[in-house]
């Protein structure tokens, strides 16, 4: 900027005043000399993004996001893959039973956490799986049922 720039002469009293007050409440005027008074003493202020950045920021999105999606994906695939293990080993554990009284009745809440999938998963492992049973949120773990 040249010195004999109109917005270069505030003094740190005038540019501390406009430091103190909202961005967006300044007229472009204001940011103008506040721009220039930053100049003035040897702060940059750049109205926009360096190349740099710009690379940056498009190489990130071009690697971020299938990674990201990927990682989604195998979370997901995970999730299913325990939910078909804990179905058939249910269905091994009735078969190995027998269908009778002791045949295990298992009542699902509406939103299923990844922990009332292991602990069922563990007692089936375990053969603790009889009766009607029902997830306990408070206590986090399967209790009898009515």
């Amino acid at each position: 900027m040249t010195e004999d720039s109109a917005y270069a002469v505030l003094d740190d009293g005038a540019l501390n005043a406009l430091l103190e007050r909202p961005l967006t409440e300044l007229s472009v005027d204001e940011l103008m000399a506040l721009k220039d008074a930053c100049a003035a003493r040897g702060i940059r202020v750049c109205n926009s993004a360096s190349i740099e950045t710009v690379l940056l920021a498009f190489f990130a999105a071009k690697v971020g996001v299938p990674f990201v999606q990927a990682l989604s994906q195998r979370a997901a695939n995970s999730v299913a893959d325990w939910s078909k293990e804990v179905t058939s080993a249910v269905r091994r554990h009735l078969k190995w039973k027998g269908l009778h009284q002791d045949t295990p009745l298992i009542s699902l809440p509406d939103k299923m956490t990844d922990e009332a999938w292991l602990v069922l998963f563990e007692m089936v492992n375990a053969n603790e799986l009889h009766g009607k049973v029902q997830w306990d949120e408070t206590a986090k773990t399967w209790r009898a049922g009515e």
